[in-house]
């Protein structure tokens, strides 16, 4: 651990070494403003002189000009502003070489006074702000930052002569520059601009000069006072301190405090007040440990007894833990011996104890859920009634019979049916629940089996009916049909009215023929069919409305697939399931004919677990299915469509039938991408032996 003396010199050396920052950014910051202030004042100057140059040719010296030599003539060494301040500045820049003072134009008849592409910007921000004469600041010139200044040259009228029409230029002027360049330029343009710049790294150069200079000065007076500090300290404080801490060392090393001296007391300072604190202090111990011996007596009788009561408070708390464990081991042993899965919540709702069959049906190891609330294995639709339970159980009353569900581990969901008691401690206050919950979902299915043979009943018995009372006027269409024909060909005339008719006629009639072969509970035998033929049959009742939703539908299955033996009706029936899932999907996605309104169904020949398969793959790129839901499409009265527009059924007889036959339904879809169900049928599952 550091002395006090090493932590008070860090603290002076750290708040000496802050100010010492300060004092160079202080020393810095004013010399950066003055450095800047005389750049800025010597580019002004230099811009004055320029202009004051360029005024004194176009007022005195063009003038005197003109008259002796003409109107006609234009001497650019003489009457020319420009060319008159370019030259003057040349000679001045051999004292100064990198420095810039020039004119600059965007259409210069001097090729030395071209403006570079910085120079042209700041000519367009003159030409774009027609009330701005002067810009100044910092700028990049050729990949060199400058302290600049530019002062704007507009047209004015008395410029008209040398730079409007060339017709009316001087002879002289057209004869050395040509007709070209610098003509043609409107009243208040820019023509050009005067440019002063100081490069910038002189001018930082010079400011880390000042700056290290000033801050050596000041970093001396600063390592001056710092020493100063330290040598005050440690005389004044340090040595003073170590003597009384010396006595302190001293006086902690005796074993008898009757022999320890005070310390020596000179003056009335905080360290000469510690060092009176001190002496008083002994003299209170002196006192105190004459004492002590015979409290220390008094005191080790009285933990004796202590000891004695609490040995006999101990014997008889092991009996009670013992028995209680006793108890509590039956009680474990009774929960874990159900068959149904029983949690055991505190007074909070989080789990002390589950049996074995919770794990079984659950996942959950109690390891992972001990001292843990159970929310998360509760399904958000299930919230309400588990809330009503929750409050039952807070107010101390039990329940029972209630239904609800509960997520696995593996994110699967069981039905459940709960009932809950609520234990209590000695006083009779809640403390906990033991909550059972009964697997439902085979009585549930079960109760839906019964629900569902019920609804295709009914359904059967109004097919049936339907069925038959549309026969009756087909077979009379038919007959009349055959009657025109008849008569047509007789007479002659043209038949094929009627051929059409009776054609019509004959496919509501077999469309009428397979919905009564629906509704029929009749046992069909399983013989073997081809998977492709039974998919054409169905394809006969959908396929004119697929292609007049516009959908691009495409099959691809191999001639070469083996036989399957099946009840082919029952086949063709999942079949039509799929095909109107798909067509709903895509016209939900699609209303309208659109390039990706596509349906395709594949076929190949699979092979699972040594066992050959007919695979069927029916894909589509409709609305697709959300994924919390792909595994619930199978289950009875389940449906993701309006109601009114489906009964939930479908796939859930598809499910039971292609069961019965060996093979298997599978889904994979993405919510607004694609959809694609699996069909597989076994080629050869034994179906002889029925």
């Amino acid at each position: 651990m550091r002395s006090i003396q090493t932590k008070i010199l860090i603290c002076i050396g750290f708040v000496t070494i802050v100010f010492s920052f300060f004092v160079f950014y202080q020393a810095y910051s004013i010399i950066h403003e003055h450095i800047n202030e005389e750049v800025e004042k010597e580019v002004a100057i230099a811009l004055q002189f320029d202009l004051a140059i360029r005024t004194y040719v176009a007022d005195r010296i063009r003038p005197l000009m003109y008259d002796l030599v003409g109107k006609d003539e234009f001497i650019p060494e003489t009457m020319s502003t420009s060319y008159v301040a370019r030259s003057i500045f040349e000679e001045v820049r051999k004292e100064f070489p990198e420095y810039i003072i020039k004119f600059s134009s965007d259409d210069p008849r001097n090729p030395a006074n071209q403006a570079g592409p910085e120079e042209l910007k700041i000519i367009d921000y003159f030409n774009n702000n027609p009330g701005t004469n002067r810009w100044e600041g910092k700028i990049f010139i050729d990949g060199r930052q400058y302290m600049a200044k530019f002062s704007a040259r507009r047209m004015e009228e008395s410029c008209l002569r040398c730079h409007g029409n060339p017709k009316d230029a001087p002879e002289s002027l057209l004869k050395r520059y040509g007709p070209t360049a610098g003509f043609h330029r409107p009243v208040g343009e820019v023509i050009g601009m005067d440019t002063v710049a100081i490069p910038m790294d002189k001018i930082i150069q010079k400011l880390w000069s000042e700056s290290i200079k000033s801050f050596a000065i000041s970093g001396l007076a600063i390592m001056l006072f710092f020493f100063g500090m330290v040598i005050a300290f440690k005389f004044f404080i340090i040595n003073r301190l170590s003597k009384i801490t010396e006595h302190f060392k001293h006086a902690a090393s005796q074993e008898d405090y009757t022999h320890v001296a005070p310390v020596e007391v000179k003056g009335k300072d905080e360290i000469n007040t510690l060092a009176l604190s001190f002496n008083t202090l002994v003299g209170k111990l002196k006192k105190f440990y004459s004492s002590l011996e015979m409290q220390v007596k008094e005191r080790t009788m009285a933990l004796e007894l202590a000891n004695d009561q609490l040995r006999r408070e101990i014997s008889d708390r092991q009996k009670i833990e013992e028995a209680l464990s006793e108890s509590e081991e039956k009680y474990r042993t009774v929960l874990a011996a159900n068959p149904d899965p029983v949690v055991v919540y505190d007074k909070e709702g989080k789990v002390i104890y589950f049996n074995h069959a919770f794990t079984r049906v659950f996942g959950w190891d109690l390891e992972q859920c001990i001292h843990k609330k159970m929310d998360f294995f509760v399904p958000e639709q299930s919230w309400t009634e588990t809330r009503i339970m929750i409050e039952k159980v807070k107010a101390g009353e039990d329940f029972s019979g209630i239904e609800s569900r509960r997520f696995t581990k593996q994110g699967e969901i069981v039905d459940v049916s709960l009932s809950a008691t609520v234990y209590r401690d000695s006083g009779g206050n809640p403390v906990g629940s033991i909550v059972n919950l009964r697997d439902i979902t085979e009585k549930k299915r079960l109760r839906a089996e019964a629900m569902r043979a019920g609804h295709l009943a009914s359904l059967g018995e109004l097919a049936a009916g339907v069925a038959h009372e549309i026969n009756n006027p087909i077979s009379g269409v038919i007959g009349y049909a055959e009657v025109l024909k008849d008569k047509f060909e007789e007479q002659g005339q043209d038949d094929d009215i009627p051929k059409k008719i009776i054609k019509e006629g004959e496919r509501i009639a077999e469309i009428v023929k397979n919905l009564l072969s629906f509704a029929r509970d009749r046992k069909e035998e399983h013989s073997p069919a081809n998977a492709t033929d039974i998919l054409s049959d169905a394809l006969g009742l959908v396929e004119k409305r697929i292609i007049k939703d516009g959908i691009k539908f495409s099959i691809n299955i191999p001639d070469n697939l083996p036989k399957v033996k099946v009840r082919s009706k029952e086949i063709q029936q999942v079949f039509l399931n799929i095909i109107s899932n798909a067509r709903y999907a895509l016209n939900q996605r699609y209303p309208e004919p659109h390039e990706d309104k596509i349906f395709e169904i594949n076929g190949k020949i699979a092979e699972i677990q040594g066992q050959k398969y007919v695979r069927l793959i029916f894909f589509d790129r409709g609305i697709g299915m959300p994924g919390n839901i792909v595994n619930r499409i199978s289950d009875p009265f389940f449906s993701t469509k309006p109601p009114g527009e489906g009964t939930g059924l479908g796939l859930s007889i598809s499910h039971g039938i292609l069961k019965n036959h060996g093979g298997r339904l599978w889904f994979e879809s993405v919510e607004g991408e694609y959809t694609k169900v699996v069909v597989d049928l076994p080629v050869d599952n034994g179906w002889d032996k029925i």
